[in-house]
């Protein structure tokens, strides 16, 4: 392929435009009493994640890790191709520092640093790519992607170079040093390299999103969004490249090792994978992802009376956690709908029913959102291509 074309990101054009966005984000969200993905204002960091709430935070294996974790995580670690988010330094490109010492990190640097893998991680989740923290063997198939301090120009990449780790393909500015910024740079540059263009519209190169809140949403290879950054396929307003569909891309051909992870629980209520619920307490009673977008995961729950039954997914999500909006019903033993939850201005889902003794299936979908007057309606609503990625049923 030669080196390919070098795709390019002007951190004096963007950045200023990442912190008015990103401080009129939160402007609104606190007048709304929101966060972002369903969090209230007043138990939420926007820059650490989500504190403690009457619903769970999701997911449930979020940051902190400990320390000696930081450069040892993986998200998918039996995937032959690997993404390696190099917070150290390669050749000539210094590694990630706060402080002024890049031969240690400080407890924030560390916490930064996981953030933003697992921002990246998210992204990735739906396909077989191992985005990782621990250096690989030499020559291993996939990318570096190499994460700098302050200062060392612009984010740029070269289109369709994965799996190449051979040389430096993709750098990344730490940017204004949020977990925020890394994560969703890494993701937008390694975009490149599996074969995805800038998706902008007639105004700008760069696609700004639509909607606000929990509902807000961008582009991956635009700019990405605080709620629901995904792989999109050009179905937005004016868009620039609308043939341009980015999941194709990335399990494309030319990236032979790369496809949809193997689904991870049944798509219908012969295969569902069986459950148990707490009548009090809201607990972990299953993860799982949506991998593409025909995926429906269905989960099999027995009630020995009459009871109240709830169920929590993905309520609570921190901030860049998850690219799924949830569909979530509840059917019973012949698979017959009986509830829905699939709130307008939420990305979560929940049931607080009463049902009779019996066998149920509660199933789990990505979808989009559609305006209850109907579509087209300027700046809101979305398609379900790339509403994909991780949940969590609390019980």
């Amino acid at each position: 392929r030669g080196m390919g074309t070098l795709m390019y990101d002007d951190l004096d054009v963007i950045l200023p435009i990442f912190n008015a966005r990103k401080a009129e984000f939160i402007a609104k969200q606190k007048a709304k009493g929101k966060s972002g993905k369903g969090e209230t204002a007043d138990k939420v960091d926007l820059e650490g994640g989500a504190m403690a709430m009457s619903v769970p935070s999701v997911p449930a294996n979020y940051p902190p890790y400990p320390i000696e974790d930081t450069f040892l995580l993986h998200s998918n670690p039996s995937a032959t191709d690997k993404l390696y988010i190099d917070f150290n330094g390669h050749r000539k490109y210094k590694g990630f520092d706060l402080d002024g010492s890049v031969s240690t990190y400080t407890a924030e640097e560390h916490l930064i640093m996981q953030q933003a893998w697992y921002c990246a991680a998210e992204d990735f989740m739906p396909f077989t790519i191992d985005v990782t923290t621990e250096e690989p063997p030499t020559g291993w198939p996939g990318a570096r992607a190499i994460v700098c301090g302050p200062g060392t120009g612009g984010n740029w990449a070269y289109l369709n170079r994965w799996p190449d780790s051979s040389g430096v393909h993709c750098v990344v500015s730490a940017g204004d040093n949020s977990w925020i910024w890394i994560g969703t740079c890494v993701s937008h540059e390694v975009g490149h390299l599996l074969a995805n263009l800038d998706h902008g519209d007639d105004a700008w190169g760069y696609y700004m999103g639509h909607g606000e809140g929990a509902t807000m949403w961008g582009a991956i290879m635009g700019y990405d969004s605080w709620s629901l950054g995904v792989w999109d396929d050009g179905d937005y307003p004016n868009a620039n490249h609308p043939t341009d569909h980015c999941i194709e891309n990335i399990i494309g051909p030319q990236n032979p090792d790369v496809t949809f992870r193997v689904d991870d629980h049944g798509s219908d209520i012969g295969s569902a994978t069986p459950i148990t619920f707490d009548n009090l307490d809201l607990t972990l009673a299953a993860e799982g992802i949506i991998e593409q977008r025909t995926d429906v995961d269905y989960f099999a729950f027995t009630v020995a009376s009459s009871s109240n039954v709830k169920f929590s997914i993905n309520e609570n999500v921190v901030l860049c956690a998850t690219n799924l909006d949830v569909l979530a019903q509840i059917h019973d033993n012949t698979g017959a709908v009986l509830y829905t939850s699939n709130p307008l201005w939420e990305i979560g889902a929940s049931f607080d029913v009463t049902l009779p003794a019996g066998d149920y299936y509660l199933s789990v979908d990505g979808t989009g959102q559609v305006h209850p007057d109907g579509l087209p309606v300027e700046g809101f609503g979305y398609s379900d291509y790339g509403i994909l990625g991780y949940y969590a049923v609390y019980a």
